[in-house]
């Protein structure tokens, strides 16, 4: 497999990704965490992170002392972390390689589907792939142009989830899984991003899921993830949310 650093992508995936919803491995996730320390969690460099400002604030210490001993203190049997880590005022908690294993094979919900009725296909020389036309129309300001909607390419948001997602789910059905495996950053970036989908479906509008979906597709490419356990679970979500987008 060939892959990038994911280092700028997952922090960039990381700081996109809905907090404190209940549902899905990153539901439970958030849940332990809250179970620990109350706060605003949030994912976070491979892990969650908390500001302790607050509490500094009702003990009258430094936060960075708030959150070094809290990372000294915590017990984290029995839970999807593996360490704590104060940077800050902030207290990081570190996802054991067991999370990305199970991350990997967690299914994708399908939600409900979109069903808003949307304009006829225009009379175009090139072919309009049909859900490609409803998954745009449903998530954009303004009807799309035919000259968008017929694109093969990256060019076609819609295009790019639906194509990515065959790509991937064609490529899946050579291997099987190890029970566990070494994730790279980039992996690592893809299943935290993909992790997010159960919470995104519950919150977001279509236009937002939409964008989601599009921001995973393109990581795929740019870690040129196409094998393993974490392109196969992009897959099932790229999948899952295209067929909600685009139904008739």
């Amino acid at each position: 497999m060939k892959h990038g650093t994911g280092r700028k992508d997952a922090d960039q995936g990381a700081r996109c990704a809905p907090f404190g919803l209940s549902g899905g491995l990153l539901g439970e996730s958030i849940r332990q965490a809250e179970g620990l320390l109350s706060g605003s969690w949030r994912i976070y460099r491979g892990g969650l992170a908390t500001p302790v400002f607050q509490l500094a604030k009702r003990s009258g210490k430094p936060a960075e002392a708030c959150a070094q001993a809290l990372a000294e203190t915590v017990d984290l049997t029995g839970t999807w972390f593996v360490k704590a880590v104060p940077v800050g005022g902030y207290l990081n908690l570190t996802f054991a390689p067991a999370w990305y294993d199970a991350a990997a094979r967690e299914p994708a919900p399908a939600g409900t589907p979109v069903t808003m009725p949307v304009p006829p296909m225009p009379d175009f020389p090139a072919e309009i792939f049909a859900g490609d036309w409803r998954c745009l129309c449903r998530t954009k300001k303004k009807c799309p142009t035919a000259q968008l909607a017929a694109r093969q390419d990256a060019g076609n948001p819609a295009w790019l989830v639906r194509y990515t997602a065959q790509r991937l789910q064609r490529l899946a059905e050579r291997e099987a899984l190890p029970a566990s495996q070494a994730w790279t950053e980039g992996e690592q970036a893809l299943l935290l991003l993909a992790a997010a989908f159960a919470q995104r479906q519950q919150r977001d509008t279509s236009a937002q899921l939409f964008r989601y979906l599009t921001e995973l597709a393109r990581q795929v490419w740019r870690e040129r993830c196409f094998e393993g356990g974490a392109a196969q679970r992009c897959a099932r979500v790229l999948a899952a949310g295209y067929e909600r987008l685009s139904q008739p």
